[in-house]
């Protein structure tokens, strides 16, 4: 096991081991995790021997992995995207006239966007 592997295996675990509730620091991790992912993909010995083009000594577990890989990393990119688009827009309605005449939003905080690194790795995106 390389030294990416490691560095790929203890992002995940800290993505996994983070509270949900805390999402200050879930948005770290991820973040960090994504990181991770593009350094270890971008990695010529170690990188390019699991990516879908050179699939010479893969078999279709490893494939199916991979292709569920960029699977997720698609997802988690266009939910980030949704989601501050809602945020956006709940934020529009509540800045109207009858929305805080009527106080339609009671004493809810603004909901707030999520920043985080979620371009998938080069390797993957091709997928």
């Amino acid at each position: 096991m390389g030294s990416g592997s490691l560095l790929l295996l203890d992002a995940a675990h800290q993505a996994i081991a983070v509270e949900s509730v805390d999402t200050a620091a879930r948005s770290f991790v991820e973040s960090n995790l994504t990181a991770v992912l593009a350094e270890v993909f971008s990695r010529p010995p170690e990188g390019t021997e699991v990516l879908p083009d050179n699939t010479g000594s893969l078999d279709v577990q490893d494939l199916a992995l991979l292709s569920e890989l960029a699977s997720c990393c698609r997802r988690v990119e266009l939910a980030r995207r949704f989601h501050n688009d809602a945020v956006g827009s709940a934020r529009e309605l509540r800045r109207r006239r009858l929305v805080r005449w009527c106080q339609l939003a009671g004493r809810t905080a603004l909901p707030h966007t999520v920043e985080m690194a979620d371009t998938p790795p080069p390797g993957l995106a091709r997928t």
